[in-house]
Order: structure tokens, then C-alpha cells, then sequence
């Protein structure tokens, strides 16, 4: 039977459940709570009469984790700004007291922990002053012991690489040396601190359900998971049994155990756990089914359960303390649960260990009394040696005087000693530990007295002794026997040995000026390594945004400005938009106009239509008068329990997550019902969209990304790699980019994209995007009219996504262009809105204007564009040489886009394929003549290579005849680019059936290829362009 003995609110603000809340135990026995956005933290002390949570602690940011030493001399505190905020060593006196008084900030020092790009999500000490820290972006482990050392940190490079680059929802550590990080995909790794070496990832999730993040809006169980470390095991939440691995500690070895669930039955949980705590060989937990059960675990048998209750509300932390379970739960209460069959178990055990204990007690202060005797014998005997040593210094009667008061006071602490030996000897005694610690006292107060042999004063023994009563001693080695015989054997040494009061704190002493001991500070810290205090910043991850768009505070502003032409929103009076849509071609499509009833933040123009999409729906904070509730006979209570339940009817009513709205431009059915809307679920926020040629898409904050048709279907949902940042659409083609990693210290995002075939829902290249400049963020993506997909960063590098390899198989980032050095001011930038022809059509901004105004239709230009390529030693072919670069690279990306949308069987397409290689090669053609009267005949041979038509390498050899040896290559060139597959006979050999013949190789006319045919082609070209200059002999050689 389950009973709950206390009940009571954690003191902080219950906001509804958003955030979890949880526990934490002072060393001084007292409990802190904490959570929510309130930032504040709450006390119940240990020895509090209400037993009530009293608000200690406020903060201006929400409290999301806290850590505190074994000591208790240091704290730190997470919060949902990305960084904890650990304060320095507490004052050795009343440090509990000053750690729970609302003034402590004036009393301690604080300092800036490690800073992250995401919330805090738990805290721990690992050793000494090693903080580990987890956030939803990674984790580390700092040294917090100022924040000078917080540069040096551990494990931060390992935690990303093995753990995929995802944040950690919750660590554990175990004996200071092995760390557990569970991550927000559910994956636990295992840690050796002190090798700081990986010892386990294991191969799947334990925890199926992934935690999104905070920011994405996790739910608070979710949030609530973190790995536990009992004895020898590690237990994970997630599932319906607790997940077991055994820790040896000796060969630091961590393996699974296969648990038997055939004793839970109907007796465990029906939704998966969410929190544990432990107690001896008992594990407590806590599931999203508001159950708490009491378990035990035998190897042979597996888990059983014990005990179990119910509560309300499911539970967000748990904590066991002195045999009681205290529960935190979602809405904000602390409730105090008693497993009786656990107290009957831990009574019967205490009673056993009791027995035990007392048996060996009586044992060990026997043992001790008859050594504390022969101790007090030679120390007496020693007193009596020193003073005969000192007697020339002192009268015969002083001495004599003196001596004898120093033997009465140990005859009578002998005496003192004897009775309490004789107590602690009786049969039916408990707390020997405490008698025989007190008769210890008695000694060392008697033998205070004398402690110094050469600064006795005997005229004022009888003070000396008394003050020295009041010093403390550490006498923690007297109840250990190896530590008296250590003490015992170098008695006359502890005799001359001051103990300072810093050793009560189980630390070494301090060397500073006060310490008068043998200490040399150089020669001491002389071989102390040495680290650097350089702080690493820590810069965020850029947010979401919609390309070409202006900010969301104006009054008009752009929405979407692409190829298809620009919407623009215009607020209005009583959440009454209006959308105005002008298209580039307004000749073939009129401007449009309709109202926005449901605030939209962002949109985007595709070949079909537009889509747009709201912000979260806010609840209504008026609540609705219930008519008729105030004249029914019911309490206050009743009341607003009614109310709460009429609210919450209404939000299950209305949705809380964006709106999506997809206005079609034409439609062949009622023009009434061509528009379709849908609602998000609860929680869930668009933050890109885009549309084009029978498809729409939106990523959201939950890293979905969602695709439905031009027609209102909803088709496939993909969980994206990372956070989104941006997406775009043109045709069939659509490209979502997202965060991949944390930023550079340098302020550089880490950016990944996926380039997609919307239509077949195909992945057609992934990777990092790569493009970004040093220090710089992504500010614009987008495609080109020949669907080719481009970027810009906030440098003003323009860069295109080009093919690196046969038929797409790799892609890679290429610079097209470089708007810095087109800037006539340092102020001046442009402002992207699309690619046509080779050209940036841009609206160039001035006066360090980042937008265009919407309120006026802004004028564009356009920039054509150029690769940075290195200045040419032939200054004059310098530009010939980049656009022949170019033009080769636009080839490629039309083949390859063709290639995706009607296949290579077109006749249609070879057909236009044909004249844009006979446009390329003509531009490749100028550069090789140029290159020729510049004499660079190997840099010409190598422009060959550029060459796409058969006719093309006939007009190379033309212009290449006045130099024999490089027109002869560049013939041999052309043989081996259209040389026939030596499997064929020349007489049944058929050009368009080879096997080797594709649809873009088949460019030039068929013709019959004979085993002669390049000698005859050599000597005829020789005949015709020698002008008969040639001797005989040269036409045979040829």
C-alpha cells in the first residue's frame, strides 16, 4: 500500500505544463526545485515545520538545470539562454544557510559558465571542479573552477562526432570516472572522463521517441528523460521496462542485459517511462501513464514489481530520499509518496545491519581503549622526561608544582576515561562511535596542555589548558585501526603539529601568507601544468528566413519577390491583411489582390500559385463569462474547476499550430473552391515555404518537412537533418537548407542542403553547403531560369550548385560571383531577387539600407556573372577564358536538368543540345585562336579538351594549320574522342545502334569509318592547306 504523506505546490509559476520541473538534494538535507519560465528557484528546508517551498532564489531567464558539488561549495545553474551560470566557492561558515538566503548574491561570486547555442539541459558535477554540461546543441565538459580555465574542456569534439552531431537530453556520471550522455535521438554513449575515451555507443536508440528540442516545442516528458547509474548498472527511461547494462568498473566494460518481463504482466507501466530514482536494490519510476511503480531486480528473474500508485498528473522528476519517494509533477506540485512494503523491507535490513554493527563496535572499543591507555602512559612518561630535560630553567618549586598538576589532570582524564570505557563496555549500548569520539575529546583537551614542550608556561598552565579545550581537532583516523597505530607511532611528532581548523573541510590546506609550514610557492606550483584562459565565443545559430522578404515589423513588406514576381503584405486595421501579387510577366497574367484573415509571416510564388502560412495561434487571455455561473449555489472552488474545463474545451476546439493557405492562379473547376487551407497540429510553426509545378512544400519547427500537392493532397513527411533555415522552389525542383553543425567560433554557419525532384519526390544531391565565407551566414538561396540552385552569404558571394561528376553522381559549390568589388561604396550591398540568363537581377540598396521598400515598387538592375578566376598572363583573354569556363559549366547543368525532366530518348532535346555545344564551342573556339597568336600552344592543346562537336575540332585544326604539330594532336584528339568501338567491323559498323552511342554522343552526321580514314583525312588536309609549299616527301610522311 501506497500512502501519500505530503502534498503541497513547489512555489514556482505553473505555466501550464511547458516546462518540466525538478528536484535536487542539498548536502545539508534540504530539497531545491526548480523549472518553468519564471526563473526562479524554490527551497524546502529540513527542518521546516510547514514543510512548505519557499521562493529562494529569482533569475531573469528560465532555470533549467542545477548542479551542486558533493561539497556543497559550488553551484551551477542552467538556463534556456544558452548558458549555465555557475558561481565560486562558498564561504566555509553557515554554507548551507548562505546557499538557501535570498541575498547570497552579495555574498558569492559569480561568473559566465560555457555558453551554447541551445538551451541548458542538465548539469552535474564530474570531478573536483569538472562541470559536465548538456544542451540541446552538445555537450562538454568545462573546468568551472574559474572562468579563466573554462577554455579547457573535455569530450566536446568526441560527444558530436559519435553522437551525430545532436544534442544531449541528460547525463549521469558514476564513480567519477564513467560519464553516460543519452541524446535527443535516443542513442546512449558511455565514457571513460579520466581516459576521455569513448567505452560504448550502442548501435540503436534506447528511447524510440526522439526529443525535438525546446525550441522545436518538445513536450515536458520529452524533456524529462535522463540515464540513471545505480550500483553497478545504468538504467534508461523510454520504453515500459527500465533498460539495464552492467558497469565493471575494473575492466570498464558496459554490456546490455536481456531482461525478463514475464513477472510485470499487467503490474508495470502502459506508457513509456519518463523518470527513475533508486534506493538500495529498489528502482523507482515514473511513466507518461501518471504511475509511479516500485521495483525490484533480480538477475535470475528480472524486474518485479513491488508497489505501485497513480497519480493525477504524470511526474517530471522523482527523487528518493530517507525512504520516501518526492514526486515533482507537470502542474506544479511536490507530493511525498511512502511505499510501505519498501519500509518494512529497509526496517528489517537496518535491524540486521544494526545487530551487525553493534557486535563489532563493542569489538573495536575494547581495542581502542586498551591502545588510548598505553598511549596516555608514554605521553606521561615523555612529560616526565621533558621536564627534568627543562629543569635547569625553573625552580625546584615551580617544577614540582607544575608537575603535579599535569599528572592529576591525566590521572583524572584516565579516570574520566575508565568510567566511559566501562559505559561504553555494557551489553545493551548504542552509539559506542559517539562515547569513544568523546572520551577522545576529553584526551586531546588533557593533553593540550603540554603540547609544546619549549613553550610551556607554567605560571598560567591552568588557562592554557581551558583554551585549549576549545580547539578543534580531527580525530576522523581514531575509529579506523590502521590509522591508531599510524597516530600511536608517531605520537611525539602529532604532539608538536598544529592542525588548522581548514582541515574539517577533507580539502589540503591553502598556501597562502597565512600558512607558516615548510612551503615554498615557487618550488610548489613550479611543475603545475599550465592552460590557456583564452575564452571561446559562442555564436548562435542563424534563424529561419524566407528569401527575398523584408522584416515582419513593417507596415507593408515583401513576402516573397522571386521569378514568378513579388507578394507584398499590407497590415491593416482589426487583423484585416491584404495580399497584393504583381507577376513579372504582367502582360500574360494581371495583378492580384485578396484579404489575409489569418496574419500571415511569410509566403512564397510558384508556377501554379502561392503559398502562405500564419504564426502560432495564440490563445485567447480573456476568459469567457459562463452566464448563470455566479447564481448557482456552488463554492469558489467549484467554480473556477468549471471554468477551467470550459477553456480547455474551447482550445481543443481551435488549433494552436500555423495555418497554410495555397492560393491557386488558375483553375479549370468553380473558382470558389480552387483555394485550400489546412491547420498544423498543436504547437507545431511553419518556418519556410515554397511551391512550383504541381507541388507545395513547408519545413516546420519540428524539423518536418511537409509536401502536398498543387491540389490541397498531402503527400509525404521527411524529418530533416537539422534545424531548417530556408526553403526555395522552381519547377520540379525544390531545395531545403538546414543547420548542420554548431557555428565556427569565427561567426561561420554550418549549413547542410538537400537539392530535390519535387515531382517523383527524389533526392537528387545533399551535402554541406559549403559556400559560406569566413564569418559569414547564409542570406538568400534560389534558382536560376535554367533551374540551376544558387546562394549568397552575407559577404555577397553568389554560388552555384554544379555537377563534379558523371551524370550527378557528386555535386560541389562553385562562386559565379562577387558583388564586393561591384560596390561602389562600403555601405552599398544587393539585394537578390533571381537568376536569368547569367544574370543577378538585384535592387541595389545605398546609405547601408538592408531591404528595399515595399511601399514603392523598387527599381532593379542586373549583373552579369563572373567568376573570380586569377588575372590571365594574356590580359585580352581574360574574359573569353571565363566565360568558356562558365558556359561549359551552364552546358552541364542543362544536360543534366533535361536529363531529370524528359529523359535522354528526346530527339527534340538532342536536337537543341546540339546548338548550345555549337554555342559553347564557339566561345571556346575565340579563346583557342586568341591563344594560338599568343604562341601558347600547349595552353591551347588543352583547350581542346573543351570541345563538344565533331565539326568543332575540324574548325580547330583549320585555325591551328600554321602550327603542324599542334594541329596534328588536336587530330588525334579528335580521333580518340569519336573513334568507333574496336568490337565492330568497319563494314557492318552502325553509329546509331553502338552500344557506346548515347543520345548526346550521336551530334554529328553518320559517316563510314574505314582503317585508313585518318591517314586520308591527314594527307587531304595536308594537300589542301600547303598551297603546294610541301615537298613530296612531306606529303609521304604525313
Amino acid at each position: 500500500m501506497t500512502v501519500s504523506t505530503h502534498q503541497c505546490p513547489l512555489g514556482l509559476e505553473n505555466d501550464d505544463g511547458d516546462h518540466p520541473y525538478r528536484l535536487i538534494e542539498l548536502p545539508c538535507g534540504s530539497i531545491l526545485a526548480f523549472g518553468g519560465d519564471d526563473g526562479q528557484i524554490s527551497c524546502m528546508q529540513q527542518d521546516s515545520e510547514t514543510n512548505s517551498f519557499v521562493v529562494i532564489h529569482r533569475y531573469d531567464e528560465g532555470v533549467r538545470a542545477v548542479a551542486i558539488s558533493k561539497d556543497g561549495k559550488r553551484v551551477a545553474i542552467g538556463f534556456e539562454d544558452t548558458h549555465p551560470h555557475p558561481f565560486a566557492q562558498l564561504p566555509k561558515q553557515d554554507e548551507d544557510n548562505l546557499l538557501l538566503s535570498q541575498d547570497a548574491s552579495a555574498h558569492l561570486e559569480f561568473f559566465v559558465g560555457p555558453q551554447f547555442g541551445a538551451p541548458i539541459r542538465d548539469l552535474i558535477f564530474v570531478k573536483d571542479y569538472w562541470l559536465a554540461v548538456a544542451s540541446e546543441s552538445g555537450m562538454c565538459v568545462a573546468n568551472v573552477e574559474s572562468s579563466d580555465s573554462l577554455s579547457e574542456r573535455k569530450l566536446e569534439q568526441e560527444v558530436q562526432e559519435h553522437h551525430d552531431h545532436c544534442g544531449i537530453r541528460g547525463v549521469a556520471i558514476h564513480e567519477n570516472k564513467f560519464l553516460a550522455t543519452l541524446a535527443m535521438d535516443g542513442r546512449l554513449c558511455v565514457w571513460d572522463f579520466e581516459a576521455t575515451k569513448l567505452l560504448v555507443r550502442e548501435a540503436t536508440t534506447c528511447i524510440p521517441k526522439k526529443d525535438v528540442g525546446e525550441i522545436h516545442g518538445a513536450d515536458v516528458f520529452d524533456r524529462s528523460c535522463r540515464p540513471l547509474f545505480f550500483q553497478h548498472f545504468l538504467a534508461t527511461p523510454g520504453q515500459l521496462l527500465p533498460l539495464l547494462r552492467t558497469v565493471d568498473t575494473k575492466s570498464s566494460k558496459i554490456e546490455a542485459i536481456d531482461t525478463d518481463d514475464s513477472n510485470v504482466k499487467d503490474k508495470g507501466h502502459v506508457e513509456p517511462i519518463v523518470c527513475m530514482g533508486y534506493i538500495e536494490n529498489y528502482v523507482v519510476t515514473s511513466g507518461r501513464d501518471a504511475r509511479i511503480i516500485l521495483w525490484e531486480f533480480q538477475r535470475d528473474s528480472g524486474w518485479c514489481p513491488v508497489e505501485a500508485t497513480s497519480l493525477e498528473v504524470a511526474a517530471t522528476d522523482l527523487m528518493v530520499r530517507k525512504g520516501k519517494v518526492h514526486v515533482a509533477v507537470a502542474n506544479g506540485n511536490h507530493i511525498v509518496l511512502e511505499f510501505q512494503e519498501l519500509q518494512k523491507r529497509l526496517s528489517k535490513n537496518d535491524a540486521t545491519s544494526s545487530s551487525t554493527h553493534d557486535k563489532a563496535a563493542t569489538g573495536e572499543a575494547a581495542n581502542t581503549t586498551t591502545k588510548l591507555k598505553k598511549s596516555i602512559n608514554a605521553s606521561l612518561a615523555e612529560f616526565e622526561d621533558d621536564e627534568d630535560d627543562d629543569a635547569h630553567m625553573l625552580t625546584k618549586q615551580q617544577t614540582a608544582s607544575q608537575k603535579e598538576k599535569p599528572k592529576k589532570t591525566i590521572n583524572s582524564s584516565m579516570a574520566d576515561f575508565e568510567d566511559d570505557d566501562e559505559d561504553d563496555l555494557a551489553p545493551d549500548t548504542r552509539g559506542e562511535t559517539k562515547d569513544t569520539e568523546k572520551s577522545n575529546k576529553k584526551l586531546d583537551s588533557s593533553m593540550a596542555a603540554f603540547d609544546d614542550d619549549d613553550d610551556v608556561d607554567f605560571e598560567n598552565s591552568q588557562e592554557s589548558s581551558k583554551s585549549a579545550i576549545r580547539v578543534r581537532f580531527v580525530d576522523d583516523e581514531a575509529d579506523d585501526e590502521d590509522d591508531s597505530q599510524k597516530a600511536l607511532s608517531q605520537d611525539t611528532n602529532a604532539a608538536d603539529t598544529e592542525v588548522d581548523s581548514s582541515a574539517d573541510l577533507d580539502m589540503p590546506p591553502r598556501n597562502d601568507d597565512t600558512n607558516t609550514g615548510d612551503i615554498n610557492d615557487e618550488d610548489d606550483f613550479e611543475d603545475l601544468p599550465t592552460y590557456s584562459s583564452t575564452p571561446v565565443a559562442v555564436v548562435a545559430p542563424q534563424p529561419a528566413f524566407s528569401p527575398s522578404s523584408t522584416p515582419l515589423d513593417l507596415t507593408r513588406r515583401f513576402l516573397c519577390w522571386n521569378h514568378v514576381g513579388s507578394a507584398t503584405l499590407l497590415h491593416g486595421g482589426s487583423d484585416r491583411n491584404t495580399v497584393d501579387i504583381h507577376f513579372t510577366d504582367s502582360a500574360y497574367k494581371r495583378p492580384v489582390s485578396f484579404t489575409d484573415n489569418m496574419n500571415f509571416i511569410l509566403g512564397a510564388l510558384g508556377e501554379d500559385g502561392g503559398i502562405f502560412a500564419s504564426d502560432l495561434q495564440e490563445d485567447d487571455d480573456e476568459e469567457e463569462e459562463i452566464q448563470g455561473l455566479d447564481d448557482l449555489a456552488m463554492s469558489e472552488r467549484t467554480k473556477q474547476a468549471v471554468k477551467k474545463s470550459h477553456r480547455k474545451r474551447q482550445a481543443d476546439a481551435r488549433p494552436t499550430g500555423s495555418s497554410i493557405f495555397f492560393y491557386r492562379f488558375e483553375t479549370f473547376g468553380k473558382q470558389r473552391e480552387k483555394d485550400w487551407y489546412l491547420n498544423l497540429p498543436d504547437g507545431e510553426r511553419v518556418l519556410g515555404a515554397a511551391c512550383g509545378e504541381g507541388w507545395a512544400a513547408a519545413v516546420t519547427s519540428r524539423r518536418f518537412l511537409r509536401l502536398f500537392t498543387s491540389g490541397g493532397n498531402q503527400a509525404q513527411i521527411v524529418w530533416l537533418c537539422g534545424d531548417p533555415v530556408t526553403l526555395v522552389g522552381r519547377s520540379r525542383f525544390m531545395a531545403v537548407v538546414y543547420h548542420q553543425d554548431t557555428p565556427l567560433p569565427d561567426g561561420t554557419q554550418k549549413l547542410g542542403y538537400t537539392l530535390w525532384d519535387a515531382t517523383c519526390f527524389k533526392v537528387i544531391s545533399e551535402g554541406s553547403l559549403s559556400c559560406i565565407s569566413k564569418g559569414s551566414s547564409l542570406t538568400w538561396l534560389g534558382f536560376s531560369n535554367d533551374c540551376s540552385l544558387m546562394a549568397m552569404d552575407s559577404d555577397g558571394m553568389l554560388s552555384m550548385l554544379v555537377s563534379c561528376g558523371p551524370e550527378g553522381s557528386n555535386w560541389g559549390w562553385s562562386p559565379v560571383l562577387d558583388t564586393v568589388g561591384l560596390r561602389k561604396s562600403v555601405d552599398d550591398q544587393y539585394w537578390p531577387v533571381t537568376i536569368y540568363d547569367g544574370k543577378l537581377v538585384c535592387v541595389p540598396l545605398k546609405g547601408g539600407n538592408t531591404y528595399p521598400d515595399a511601399t514603392r515598387r523598387p527599381v532593379t538592375t542586373t549583373l552579369s556573372l563572373r567568376l573570380p578566376l586569377a588575372k590571365s598572363s594574356i590580359p585580352r583573354n581574360t574574359a573569353l577564358e571565363e566565360l568558356s569556363v562558365r558556359s561549359n559549366m551552364a552546358l552541364v547543368q542543362k544536360k543534366i536538368v533535361k536529363e531529370i525532366e524528359i529523359g535522354t530518348e528526346s530527339q527534340e532535346f538532342e536536337l537543341e543540345y546540339t546548338a548550345m555545344c555549337a554555342q559553347v564551342d564557339k566561345v571556346t573556339l575565340k579563346l583557342l585562336a586568341a591563344t594560338i597568336d599568343a604562341e601558347k600552344l600547349e595552353r591551347a592543346l588543352d583547350l581542346v579538351q573543351r570541345l563538344h562537336l565533331e565539326k568543332s575540332y575540324d574548325l580547330a585544326i583549320r585555325i591551328a594549320d600554321s602550327h603542324r604539330k599542334l594541329a596534328d594532336l588536336i587530330e588525334d584528339a579528335k580521333e580518340r574522342r569519336f573513334a568507333p568501338d574496336e568490337d565492330m567491323d568497319g563494314d557492318d559498323y552502325d553509329e546509331d545502334h553502338s552500344p557506346r552511342a548515347t543520345a548526346m554522343d550521336r551530334l554529328g552526321p553518320s559517316r563510314q569509318i574505314s582503317p585508313d580514314a585518318g591517314q586520308t583525312s591527314k594527307m587531304k588536309r595536308s594537300i589542301q592547306f600547303s598551297g603546294g609549299l610541301r615537298s613530296k616527301k612531306h606529303m609521304r610522311m604525313a
